[in-house]
C-alpha cells in the first residue's frame, strides 16, 4: 500500500481539463480498478478505499457476490421510475418498516435528493406542531450536504 512519503508519479488524463466539469481539484493519481476496500493506480499501487464513492456506496469493489447479484438484476431491469410500481422496491420498503423503522419509506437517487426531502419534512413538523416556530435546520460548517441551492 502507498505510504504518505511515497507520492503517486500518475499524472490526470489530458482530456480531464477540456471535457470534464473541475468541481473537485483533482489528485495525481488514476484508480483503475478494486477489490474490496482496495483500489489500484495505474501504476499498479494499492491504496485503501477510505471514501466509499464519496458517501455514495460503502460496498467495496468487485466481491464476487455483489457482481453477481448486480449482473443479475441488470439481466432483469436496470431502472424504473418511482412513478410505476417496482415489486422488488415495494418488498424492500416493507423488509425496512418491518425491521423498526416506524412509518414509510422513501427512496432517493441520491444524498441531496434525501437531504432535500428531510428538509422539507422537519420544516413541514415544525409549522405543523410548532406554528412556525421552530423551521430551522442545524448542519456543520464546512461539511458536504449535497449540491443544492439550500
Amino acid at each position: 500500500m502507498l505510504t504518505p512519503s511515497e507520492p503517486s508519479v500518475s499524472t490526470p488524463s489530458s482530456a480531464a481539463p477540456s471535457f470534464l466539469v473541475q468541481n473537485y481539484s483533482r489528485q495525481d493519481v488514476r484508480f483503475v480498478r478494486g477489490s474490496g476496500c482496495s483500489l489500484y493506480d495505474d501504476h499498479g499501487r494499492r491504496y485503501l478505499d477510505a471514501f466509499a464513492g464519496v458517501a455514495v456506496s460503502s460496498l467495496g469493489h468487485a466481491h464476487p457476490r455483489l457482481v453477481e447479484a448486480i449482473a443479475k438484476q441488470a439481466g432483469q431491469l436496470i431502472h424504473a421510475s418511482n412513478h410505476y410500481g417496482i415489486p422488488q422496491q415495494e418488498a424492500l420498503a416493507k423488509a425496512i418498516v418491518q425491521s423498526g423503522f416506524p412509518g414509510r419509506v422513501l427512496f432517493c437517487n441520491s444524498g441531496t435528493e434525501a437531504n432535500e426531502c428531510a428538509y422539507k419534512v422537519v420544516r413541514l413538523w415544525g409549522n405543523q406542531v410548532h406554528a412556525g416556530r421552530k423551521t430551522r435546520i442545524v448542519a456543520f460548517a464546512n461539511s458536504f450536504h449535497g449540491r443544492t441551492l439550500g
